[in-house]
Parts: C-alpha cells; sequence; structure tokens
C-alpha cells in the first residue's frame, strides 16, 4: 500500500488502499477508516471505525451523507460526495464499523460545501488516448548519399494541438512525451494524450461528465468499436484565499467488472482525431448535438456496443432495434395519414364501442397512425450508404426478418417462428445492426456516406451474413 505519492491515485483503472482520519466538515469529531478501490471489483467504499453520524435508520438501512472530508497517512486530501451511509457490524462495547459509498471522491482538495464544488475546466484522458490522437511525435530526418539513405536521425517534436468548440465548451489536444528514451530503447518514448475542456463559467462535474466529457467519450468509443475506459479526469480548481489553480483528480465506480479494453490497432481506426483535424470543429459540433437530439437512442446504443459480449444475442438484438425504432422516431415523424384525419377515424370507431371499453380501445388505438418497426426499417435502409445496403442484401427481405423476430421475441406468437431469424443467424445478426446504427450517427455528424463507403472494415457486415436473395 503505497500513500505517499498522489500520483497513486491518478490511474482510474488501478486499485489503491489507504488509511486517513476522517470527518463531516463542520465538526470536531475525528474518526479512523480505510478508503479502498477497486475498480476490477467494483469497489469504492470507505470503512469508518465508529459513528461518524448517528444512524438515524436504525441498524438496517442506508441514509445519505453529502460531504466526507478525509486526510490519508500520506497527507493527501479527501472529499467524498453524495454518500451512502449504513452500518457494517458491531463488535466490543463501543466498537461500531460504518461503511460510506461515494458517489464520486475528489482526491487533493477539501471542500466543505456543496456550493465550492465547482470548476472551469477538466483534463479529460480517455485509455489509450495517444492511439485515438493518432499523430505520432518523433520525426525523422535522412541523410542522402547517392541517391541512398546514408543515415538518419529521429527527433522529438511536440504536435501542434488541435483546438475545437462545441456546446460551449472549449477543447484543445495535449500530446506530450512522458518521459525520456532509454539507452536501451533509444526510439521508444513513451506518449501520452488528453482533452484539456474548458468551460465559460463555473458549473457542476456532474454537468462537464454529461455534456462535454460524454460527447468526446461516445465518439472515441464509436472510433474504437467498443468501450473505452476513463484513465484520468482532473478538474482545476482556484483556491480564492492564495489564487492559485489545485488541479484535483476525480474518481468514481466505472464498474470495470471485465478485463480493459485492449490496445487499438491505430490503422485499423476508422479515423484518428488529428486525421480529421481540419473538419473536427463542425463533426464534433454535429455530434455533440445529435448525442443530445437522439439521447434516447443514442444511450441505449452506447450500452449495448459496451455490453454486446454479456448480454443474450436476444437482448442484443431487441435493444439494437429499440435503438433503430427510437432513432427515426425522434428524426421523422411521419404518419400514415394526416393526423386531424386520423383522430376524426379514431372518434368514430371509439363512438360505436360500449362505454365500458371506451378508455381501453381508445390507448390501444391512440398511436395506430405511427409508422411501425417495418416502415421505419425501410426508411432508415434509404439512407445507408451503398455499400452497407449492398452487403444488408434486398430492402424488403431484410426489413421482414428483422420485424418477424422482434415480433415473436416480443410476442412468442408460434405462428410467425418459422419467419423469424434462425437461431444461427440469430448469432450473427447483432453485428448488421450494429453496423446500421454506427452509420445512422455517423451522417449524423455529418460525416459522409464516400467516407463511410471507404471503410468497410469497420462496418463489419460479411457476406454469410447478408439476406441478398433469400
Amino acid at each position: 500500500m503505497n500513500t505517499d505519492r498522489k500520483e497513486r491515485y491518478i490511474n482510474m483503472l488501478e486499485p489503491f488502499e489507504t488509511l486517513g482520519t476522517w470527518w463531516i466538515p463542520g465538526s470536531d469529531d475525528r474518526y479512523t477508516g480505510t478508503l479502498r478501490y477497486d475498480p476490477q471489483r467494483s469497489i469504492l467504499e470507505l470503512e469508518i471505525i465508529g459513528e461518524l453520524v448517528p444512524l438515524q435508520s436504525g441498524p438496517i438501512g442506508f441514509q445519505e451523507i453529502k460531504i466526507i472530508n478525509g486526510v490519508t497517512v500520506g497527507r493527501q486530501l479527501i472529499t467524498l460526495y453524495n454518500n451512502l451511509y449504513h452500518l457494517v457490524s458491531i463488535g466490543a462495547p463501543g466498537h461500531m464499523i460504518n461503511r460510506a459509498i461515494p458517489q464520486f471522491v475528489f482526491i487533493g482538495y477539501i471542500f466543505e460545501s456543496d456550493e465550492q464544488i465547482v470548476f472551469n475546466k477538466l483534463d479529460y484522458i480517455p485509455n489509450h488516448a495517444e492511439v485515438f490522437l493518432g499523430e505520432t511525435c518523433i520525426k525523422p530526418e535522412f541523410s542522402i548519399d547517392d541517391n541512398q539513405i546514408s543515415s538518419y536521425s529521429l527527433f522529438y517534436v511536440q504536435p501542434e494541438p488541435i483546438k475545437f468548440e462545441f456546446g460551449g465548451y472549449g477543447i484543445k489536444t495535449i500530446l506530450r512525451a512522458t518521459s525520456l528514451p532509454t539507452s536501451g530503447n533509444p526510439i521508444i518514448i513513451p506518449i501520452e494524450g488528453n482533452f484539456s475542456i474548458e468551460s465559460s463559467q463555473d458549473i457542476k462535474h456532474t454537468v462537464f461528465l454529461d455534456e462535454a466529457v460524454s460527447s468526446l467519450h461516445t465518439f472515441l468509443e464509436l472510433i474504437n468499436d467498443g468501450r473505452l475506459e476513463f484513465k484520468r479526469i482532473s478538474l482545476a480548481v482556484i483556491s480564492n484565499d492564495e489564487g492559485r489553480t489545485t488541479m484535483v483528480d476525480l474518481l468514481w465506480d466505472q464498474g470495470l467488472a471485465y478485463p480493459l479494453s485492449k490496445i487499438p490497432i491505430q490503422h485499423s481506426l476508422m479515423f484518428t482525431v488529428y486525421g480529421i483535424k481540419d473538419e473536427i470543429q463542425t463533426i464534433m459540433r454535429k455530434w455533440h448535438e445529435t448525442r443530445k437530439k437522439f439521447k434516447p437512442a443514442h444511450n441505449l446504443f452506447f450500452t449495448v456496443l459496451r455490453m454486446r459480449k454479456e448480454l443474450t444475442v436476444e437482448n442484443c438484438f431487441l435493444n439494437l432495434c429499440h435503438v433503430l425504432e427510437a432513432y427515426h422516431r425522434i428524426k421523422n415523424n411521419d404518419t400514415y395519414m394526416p393526423p386531424a384525419e386520423y383522430s376524426n377515424i379514431l372518434d368514430d370507431i371509439v363512438k360505436t364501442v360500449p362505454d365500458k371499453h371506451k378508455k381501453h380501445i381508445k390507448q390501444r388505438l391512440l398511436y395506430g397512425n405511427e409508422l411501425g418497426l417495418r416502415g421505419r426499417l425501410k426508411q432508415i435502409y434509404d439512407i445507408l450508404p451503398g455499400k452497407i445496403q449492398d452487403r444488408i442484401g434486398k430492402k424488403k427481405n431484410f426489413c421482414e426478418k428483422v420485424v418477424n423476430t422482434r415480433n415473436y421475441l416480443t410476442h412468442y406468437d408460434e405462428s410467425i417462428k418459422e419467419s423469424a431469424l434462425s437461431t444461427e443467424e440469430m448469432m450473427k445478426f447483432p453485428v448488421i445492426l450494429i453496423a446500421i446504427c454506427k452509420a445512422l450517427f455517423l451522417l449524423e455528424a455529418g460525416i459522409s456516406s464516400e467516407i463511410i463507403d471507404d471503410k468497410p472494415e469497420n462496418f463489419y457486415i460479411p457476406e454469410a451474413h447478408s439476406f441478398g436473395d433469400d
């Protein structure tokens, strides 16, 4: 256990355990306790010897404590925020162990009130950030003799940062060497990348996370084609007393109860941040707007993208159908007939129904004028890039299979079982729906069909999965 260095806490992917003294803001009482963090086991908790606050709910149940302050034996300042507090055990008289489960932990600063917890700058470092940025810091210089390379030298050159804005946030990319090369590996220079995010006003850390950080993180996850972990989040605090800026690390339970994502192969990515630097201002502005506009579909899609290996194939299929239906419902409000005409027809139908059934029938028919899944899939198919359409196969066959399978899995109607996807098809099918969702969100962000068509390997739909002429 290392409690002497602040760097011990920086990496959100590594566990730690530290002993400290803890208290409630404004209280003179101090208690000994251990703060534990283990992202792989989904543990973030403080165990305290003694009663930090009286247990209002009795020995069973939780109560909320907004802020708990602490200092570790290594003199690290800690603030635990939004805590659930409960009794763990009672031993000998006077010996009580209680546990606090914080939503967030601030490392490096003592906040005594909710009003103090505001920031205007945040550093966001996702896992493998340098790969997604995609710019080398090593530049070669060659010496030519008789039209042949006689020698070469490698130089470290700090890349020019990329600056862009969206949603009222200013973003700057930072890519730098973290240490000098060693004599044993003179060419290997460790590189770290991050995104510096600034707001024009002081905001809560949760607003930073929900807006700017979430837009950047989901965009990188789409490039990565899967889950991407947070490696470090740091927030800037300006001390009113001293007028200096302190960077405070933010920690929360990411729920990483599975192996970490592998280092992506850069040339296999659809693109990198530096690769689209000339268009990134427009792309990220539209991506941010798209994420907010299509929030229900967007959130569900990225949940599936991150957890697809843990979901059953039926759950994956049904959730992706829901994504497509929610996306189209938000994008297009087409109806089978003019709403006024449908309303008149509905009224005429309800008039013929006995009074005790009127409410039920009207509720059942209320959304009858909206397009069904089949109609929505047909319109979605028409806006997909040509090469994705070619790999999916004919529109009619594709839409029939999806609709019949969704209906069977939802209602378990044996009469449509034969027309639904077979078990073998079902095992392969989620990659098709994921490719369609990816293409739709990229199109909304301003990525052209030509660019998407030029990257077929990033929309994995093998020929064997095509519905062709079935």
